[in-house]
C-alpha cells in the first residue's frame, strides 16, 4: 500500500502517491509542470484523516498507485438533491482518482454536478 505525501513549494502544492519520500519527490518533479527548481521544497506524509477519508484515496493506496491523482472538487447549490447525494451517501467533496488506475474513475455513481 502506497502512501500519501503532500509535497510544497513557492508555487507548487500537489498531492502525490508513493512509497518514500524521496520517491514522491522524484515523482512531483518529474510530473508537475509547475516545479521549478529554483525554489526549495517540503514534503510530508499526510496524517490528517479527513484526507485520507476522501472517496477515492484509500481505493489508490490499496491499489499500489504511484504518482499524481487527479482530483475533482465538488460545489453543493443547496438543493435537496445534492443534500440525499452528499450527506445522506457521506461523499466527500473531493474525489480522487487516476487514469492509471482501472476502475477508480467509477467508484462513485454520480461524477458531475
Amino acid at each position: 500500500m502506497t502512501n500519501l505525501y503532500f509535497f510544497q513549494s513557492k508555487n507548487c502544492f500537489v498531492h502525490c502517491f508513493a512509497n518514500s519520500e524521496s520517491e514522491a519527490s522524484q515523482v512531483v518533479i518529474a510530473n508537475s509542470p509547475h516545479y521549478n527548481k529554483l525554489y526549495s521544497y517540503t514534503i510530508s506524509l499526510v496524517d490528517d484523516e479527513s484526507i485520507l477519508n476522501e472517496d477515492g484515496v484509500s481505493f489508490l493506496r490499496e491499489h499500489d498507485f504511484v504518482g499524481i491523482p487527479q482530483i475533482k472538487h465538488f460545489m453543493l447549490n443547496g438543493s435537496q438533491f445534492h443534500i440525499e447525494e452528499y450527506f445522506a451517501k457521506n461523499n466527500s467533496a473531493r474525489f480522487w482518482w487516476s487514469e492509471k488506475v482501472p476502475g477508480s474513475e467509477n467508484i462513485r455513481a454520480k461524477q458531475t454536478v
